[in-house]
């Protein structure tokens, strides 16, 4: 800040995601459409934009919680993505997903295979794949059970009284979109605006300037994060998955009390 004017800065380099699976590419998929949907974010576009995303496909689950064939949104992308690997045993197949990504393999050496014994290949890997991580009903139950309003109160006071409130489960998630913004002053008449990561199970998130919170307690704060993942999602936003999560099981791996997604699920269709 100089002279009480603000600077636009749009920072960007150019970026690898490296390994990413296909929840990862979904979770970005959601994530850009969310960001671009009511006004176009030129700050994440242009970070975006210069991403080059490479995604692994998943031959089978690669924890015991993620279950994104329940999500649709693995084990393998359809797309959101520029290049997409293989692993076929003694090599790996490559398939590109953008105009970007045939660029990326006509610029490498990359060894031609027969394309029919190629698509063969990735055909059987993808229903091997699929095969591998069966459909988890308690998801698509617990969807119902919010839609039509008939989850008791009980659940969330009971998950609430487990919650630490740490934010871990949102930190790890590839569809938490929650943020907030502060000025520093970093100098005399110098200063820096910021957008910085928050989450809804923040107690001081939803916080109104009058000090009034709407979601004034912890089991408030769970139900509204659970059910904007699996009812309140925007249609435009999921591109065709199921609902605001992609499965990847993250948050029950890196809850410390173990009340992820699938822990939730099971709790309200239970």
């Amino acid at each position: 800040m100089k002279n009480n004017c603000y600077d636009q800065v749009i920072k960007s380099n150019k970026t690898i995601l490296f390994g990413i699976r296909a929840c990862d590419a979904a979770g970005l998929l959601q994530s850009a459409t969310f960001m671009s949907r009511d006004k176009e974010d030129i700050y994440y576009k242009s970070k975006n934009d210069e991403t080059i995303k490479v995604v692994i496909a998943c031959e089978g689950p690669q924890n015991e919680t993620c279950f994104c064939t329940t999500t649709k949104s693995g084990p393998f992308a359809e797309k959101g993505f520029d290049l997409q690997f293989y692993d076929v045993g003694d090599a790996f197949l490559v398939e590109a997903g953008s105009p970007q990504g045939k660029e990326l393999l006509s610029e490498n050496a990359f060894y031609d295979v027969d394309d029919e014994k190629a698509f063969k290949q990735i055909k059987q890997f993808k229903e091997k794949s699929i095969q591998a991580i069966p459909v988890n009903e308690a998801v698509e139950n617990a969807m119902e059970l919010l839609k039509d309003n008939s989850v008791s109160e009980d659940v969330w006071e009971q998950l609430a009284k487990k919650c630490i409130a740490c934010g871990g489960c949102v930190y790890v998630c590839p569809t938490c979109t929650c943020f907030n913004v502060f000025d520093e002053v970093i100098g005399p008449d110098h200063g820096v605006r910021v957008r910085t990561w928050d989450t809804c199970l923040f107690g001081g998130f939803t916080r109104e300037a009058s000090g009034h919170n709407p979601r004034h307690n912890q089991a408030l704060r769970l139900k509204r994060r659970h059910g904007h993942k699996l009812l309140y999602y925007n249609k435009h936003d999921i591109q065709d998955m199921l609902c605001g999560c992609v499965g990847c099981g993250r948050c029950s791996d890196y809850c410390p009390v173990h009340i992820g997604t699938l822990e939730v699920v099971k709790a309200i269709a239970g």
